[in-house]
């Protein structure tokens, strides 16, 4: 694949630029930068731009929200205080934190910093869900969302949104699957399938039928 403008960078150009300057220590040394899979995945993450003209990069920029944010946040969204702020295990398009609040030991947050999708959307999708979940208790598994006031411009502007969510206690099914009895996993795979088919059922709108569910934008129309 080449680029039409044989001045500009393709993708793979850019990447490969990318990929080089990281590698002459800019973020500093490389060795244990990537995590085995034996490893939790929490790792800096970092910014960088390139020009695809002159192929001239940014300074690396660490990608996180600070104590600051993080308290503004959370506050805005749910009225609770910032007791402890710590990075949670990552997704491929996010970062995580685990937040607790003051005045309440059983509470707890996960907030994701996402560089894919538009979280305004995912919040009104998700709270969507969970109205449905009311009429069909269960059948699709989501955690209480709390919409950032203005996140949709926020992300606008910076390029990350920000999702807080209730922290659901548990293990990764992924660390446990391979361990449970066939019966279990039969139970459990059923489960899934459950939560997938209610996934499709969702009563959207008529004129949005043409659409697959991954293409929706919604909108929370309650503010």
């Amino acid at each position: 694949m080449t680029s039409p403008n044989t001045d500009i960078m393709d993708q793979f150009q850019a990447g490969k630029a990318i990929l080089k300057y990281i590698y002459t220590d800019v973020i500093g040394p490389t060795e244990g930068k990537v995590p085995r899979d034996d490893e939790p995945r929490i790792v800096d993450r970092y910014r960088i731009k390139i020009d695809r003209r002159s192929g001239e990069l940014s300074v690396p920029k660490k990608i996180e929200i600070t104590d600051e944010e993080m308290r503004q946040a959370i506050f805005a969204a749910t009225g609770d205080t910032v007791a402890t702020s710590s990075r949670y295990t990552d997704g491929g398009f996010s970062i995580s934190y685990k937040v607790t609040v003051v005045g309440k030991p059983d509470t707890a947050y996960i907030v994701q910093m996402r560089h894919h999708g538009k979280v305004a959307s995912m919040d009104a999708l998700m709270k969507f869900v969970d109205n449905y979940n009311q009429v069909k208790p269960g059948v699709i598994p989501m955690p209480a969302v709390y919409s950032i006031p203005g996140e949709a411009e926020h992300q606008q502007r910076t390029g990350f949104g920000r999702q807080i969510t209730e922290f659901i206690p548990g293990v990764m099914a992924e660390t446990v699957y391979p361990q449970m009895p066939h019966s279990d996993k039969l139970q459990f795979v059923r489960k899934m399938a459950l939560a997938w088919q209610g996934v499709w059922d969702l009563p959207i709108h008529p004129s949005e039928l043409p659409h697959q569910i991954g293409e929706l934008s919604a909108e929370d129309v309650d503010g």
